[in-house]
């Protein structure tokens, strides 16, 4: 009798096979079928805590499904969804925004 395979639509599944720098060759290739950057961009790539940071005691955790670094420095949020719920639309809003926040640095250009 077989054993059933793991779904890769399973967070747990998704983020051992993607969130895993073992595995950065898989991960590259769905971000190049999936984003427009550079071809140099996924020559260095690097999986990063995914773990949002709080700026105040009261702020609201966040974790990333995969938090990817590329070769100059864009940070990818990789996130799989089986199914939309309410909330989604402005909890991906907030990780958007502590994504940024934690990457400005004082005296930066904000038009960059």
């Amino acid at each position: 009798m077989k054993k059933p395979l793991l779904k890769i639509m399973v967070d747990y599944v998704f983020k051992l096979i993607f969130g895993d720098q073992r595995n950065i060759d898989i991960l590259a290739g769905f971000l190049k079928a999936a984003l427009n950057l550079p071809e140099a961009e996924y020559d260095s790539l690097t999986v990063v805590d995914p773990n949002l940071k709080r700026e105040f005691e009261g702020d609201k955790a966040g974790v990333l499904d995969v938090k990817v670094r590329t070769k100059t420095g864009i940070v990818i949020d990789v996130e799989i969804q089986v199914s939309a719920y309410g909330g989604l639309r402005k909890r991906l809003t907030e990780y958007a925004v502590k994504m940024v926040t934690e990457q400005i640095k004082r005296g930066d250009n904000w038009g960059q």
